[in-house]
């Protein structure tokens, strides 16, 4: 529990110092928060934005579909993606993507571990924080 705090905490922290102050300062707001991962509605809760997950299609991370409400967000929505692991940075790519499709726009990608070698963080259309480069 300690631990998943403490996780909690440090994206928090990160999304309070660096991309609200930069969205205030430009008149703008963080309407929705994009989780591919279960620490979501606890950071949503927390930051008082919106949570939408993405999902792989059918629930089955083996798929190749993602997929997001087609209301989740409105045009012109500011936001951050998270999940824990960007390993191919395929389905980050396609949250990002969707969020684009639906008119918003990605901010910011937010990650626990990256696999350096396989490079996905290069394939994103927005800037990634990450914790831990393994």
């Amino acid at each position: 529990p300690h631990a998943f705090e403490t996780l909690i905490a440090h994206f928090c922290s990160h999304i309070t110092t660096t991309i609200l102050p930069k969205l205030k300062a430009e008149g703008k707001s963080l309407d929705v928060i994009g989780f591919l991962d279960l620490q979501g509605p606890i950071i949503t809760l927390r930051l008082g934005c919106a949570f939408i997950p993405v999902c792989t299609a059918g629930k089955l991370v083996s798929q190749d579909t993602t997929e997001i409400q087609t209301n989740a967000i409105k045009p012109n929505q500011n936001v951050i993606v998270i999940d824990d692991l960007i390993a191919t940075g395929v389905r980050a790519k396609a949250a990002g993507e969707l969020v684009k499709i639906l008119d918003g726009n990605v901010l910011e990608y937010l990650f626990i571990i990256e696999i350096n070698f396989l490079e996905g963080s290069r394939l994103l259309n927005a800037p990634t924080y990450l914790i831990i480069h393994y």
